[in-house]
């Protein structure tokens, strides 16, 4: 397939605002693409070449792109930094450059959405000596066989700033008229799968029947169910009837992936930050069985036992190097709280059951690796859960979770069956 005809596309969807054309005219496209390509253009939509929680990134700064754009168009670089700057997007930049360009590109193929998606791939890879300039050959064989339009999105798409109004709900739903499959079962797919390329892939393929059977999987993150504002307990325990109160923790939520001996931690925006967290590696290595598993857990920065504030464990984190000695200046606490996965997919288990299976398989004989502390609400211990809100607050953490016992795990949904209560 032609990569023109994808610009066309980006082309159309950046000409409207309107949620529904934008959908109409996503899915008119992907009606027409195969196997091979559909799952492609599952992520150029979204302006990328890789799933939104993989660790891989195109990685180009704005200066390489520019260098390559004067030697696609056979001008200085300073001259495409000034069109940059009179339009305000290397995108419209070429636009500008490439009606001026000097250098003709004779019996070039077109291209192709496989060539741009492998080549942007690949650009990720390159490290080393000359990396530069092995990156500036991949970028510059892609624009000098570019039209202005196809070099706008290129750019706009190797810097990620595609800019074409479009995000996961539009695709989401373009996938599921384009297949006559139901939203939900899109949305499900993708809430699992966290990698619209499948998705697009699967619908194609498989239909309905197939997203269907798409489920969690060790190593790839999914979205965390969410949390509102809860009312007086008094209020919203009847309501529950039966509840896990658990202390809520000021610290950073972390969902940990074990598939065979590899371990990831990812974060609710499911950044991978496994590298910045070495000892709590560790501690899932010892302290839980090495069977495949997903578990979630807040991590939290502590002195002298007690807990830091939040930007403490932000910082640490964050920290790409001296990772040693942050180790040492910040010592980390966990607290796990649910399981999703255990040598199977247990979503779809009431939260209950997954607490106690969650029980069952952490080993807590250290003082880094906790059960979040926990009570089992109902109308008559509404006393007790005041109790266990005050104790936290004490404790200098931020209040308490309040989950229906009964209730499956929805990724990426907020409602009122996980509720947070804090202090005013």
């Amino acid at each position: 397939m032609k990569y023109q005809e994808l610009v066309d596309v980006y082309s159309a969807l950046e000409a409207t605002t309107k949620r529904l054309e934008k959908t109409d005219i996503i899915a008119e496209y992907l009606k027409k693409l195969d196997a091979d390509t559909i799952g492609k253009v599952g992520l150029l939509l979204l302006g990328g070449v890789f799933p939104a929680w993989s660790s891989e990134e195109i990685g180009i700064g704005a200066k390489l792109v520019e260098r390559a754009v004067a030697e696609a168009v056979g001008t200085t670089q300073a001259k495409v930094e000034d069109a940059v700057r009179d339009e305000g997007d290397i995108g419209l930049a070429c636009i500008k450059l490439y009606s001026k360009k000097s250098q003709m590109t004779f019996f070039s193929q077109p291209l192709t959405i496989n060539f741009v998606f492998d080549s942007l791939q690949k650009l990720s890879k390159i490290s080393g000596s000359r990396s530069t300039n092995r990156k500036i050959s991949i970028i510059l064989e892609l624009l000098s066989q570019a039209s202005a339009t196809e070099a706008k999105y290129l750019t706009r798409t190797i810097t990620e700033e595609l800019r074409i109004g479009v995000g996961d709900g539009i695709v989401r739903d373009a996938i599921a008229q384009a297949f006559d499959i139901d939203k939900k079962v899109v949305e499900r797919a993708q809430m699992l799968t966290n990698d619209f390329s499948v998705v697009a892939r699967t619908a194609l393929l498989e239909g309905a029947s197939g997203l269907s059977r798409l489920n969690l999987t060790p190593g790839t993150p999914v979205k965390p169910m969410l949390a509102q504002l809860s009312p007086p307990v008094a209020e919203i325990i009847p309501e529950m009837g039966t509840a896990i109160c658990e202390t809520k923790y000021d610290g950073i939520r972390l969902q940990v992936h074990r598939n065979g001996n590899e371990i990831r931690i990812f974060t609710r925006r499911l950044e991978n930050i496994t590298h910045a967290l070495p000892e709590i590696v560790e501690l899932f290595d010892e302290y839980l069985p090495h069977d495949d598993y997903i578990v979630e857990g807040e991590v939290i920065a502590t002195r002298d036992g007690k807990p830091l504030p939040f930007q403490n464990i932000l910082h640490r984190v964050r920290r790409k190097y001296n990772v040693e000695e942050a180790m040492e200046n910040v010592p980390l606490k966990l607290y796990l709280f649910d399981v999703l996965y255990y040598k199977e997919p247990m979503i779809d288990e009431p939260l209950m059951t997954r607490r106690e299976t969650l029980e069952n398989i952490v080993d807590t004989s250290v003082d880094e690796m906790n059960l979040s502390t926990m009570i089992v609400g109902t109308p008559d211990n509404i006393d007790e859960i005041e109790e266990l809100f005050n104790s936290s607050i004490a404790a200098h953490h931020e209040g308490i979770m309040i989950k229906d016992a009964s209730e499956p795990y929805i990724p990426g949904i907020r409602g009122k069956k996980m509720l947070k209560y804090k202090a005013e």
